[in-house]
């Protein structure tokens, strides 16, 4: 009887240890995430010249520009949840920097990065270099409304 209480007793802490152990996990793959795109801004701050392309192609050709700052796991999330992945996992903006206030919207995480429905939110990167987590509202409307795109306008 005793060994059938401890059995419980254990269970019941096994089912409390694991979703805590896959949140931590979670947030530190977001963070990860979160300083790709802080690396992305650091190399597009130092490019002598403007770049052309908006949407992925923006950070593909900041990529081509300062390779030595950006890699090709630079460009992946690394809690990535695509099954055949772009190879540019950020979202780039859909207008031109140049006219941009401070605020504006530099980059995100691409919809599925971080849940297969999109519904888990992801980063969001300021042409000021802050990079802001939401899992709400910020993020949905910055993706899916149009302030970082995956293609330019």
């Amino acid at each position: 009887m005793e060994l059938l209480v401890l059995l419980g007793v254990l269970a019941v802490a096994v089912a409390m240890a694991v979703p805590a152990f896959s949140r931590a996990s979670r947030h530190e793959k977001v963070q990860l995430c979160a300083g790709n795109l802080k690396g992305l801004h650091s190399a597009w701050s130092s490019l002598p010249k403007p770049v052309a392309e908006r949407g992925r192609g923006f950070w593909a050709a900041v990529a081509k520009a300062a390779p030595t700052l950006v890699t090709p796991r630079t460009l992946q999330c690394p809690f990535t949840e695509h099954v055949n992945p772009p190879p540019v996992q950020y979202l780039g903006p859909s207008t031109d920097p140049a006219t941009m206030g401070g605020d504006g919207l530099l980059g995100c995480d691409e919809y599925l990065n971080h849940h297969p429905r999109g519904r888990e939110g992801g980063n969001i990167l300021r042409k000021s270099g802050r990079v802001v987590t939401d899992a709400g509202d910020l993020w949905r409307k910055a993706t899916l409304e149009g302030g970082c795109s995956a293609v330019g306008r």
